[in-house]
């Protein structure tokens, strides 16, 4: 049903696949390889984290100490 939608890119798909990636901790490197991206920056671009993904992160050294 994409086809009737004037709003949707499928440019967006990109945007969708690195950021879920990189939400699910998948490395920089393998997202960067996955999409077909030259540099990381570009990836970086990409892949969105999640407010949430920050504060889990912190939990792992709040768990460590």
């Amino acid at each position: 049903g994409y086809d009737k939608d004037e709003q949707f890119v499928i440019h967006t798909l990109r945007h969708t696949f690195c950021s879920r990636l990189a939400q699910a901790g998948v490395q920089i490197q393998v997202i960067k390889e996955l999409a077909g991206h030259a540099t990381i920056q570009t990836t970086m671009r990409y892949a969105h984290l999640n407010p949430g993904n920050l504060s889990a992160a912190i939990g792992l050294l709040e768990k460590s100490a």
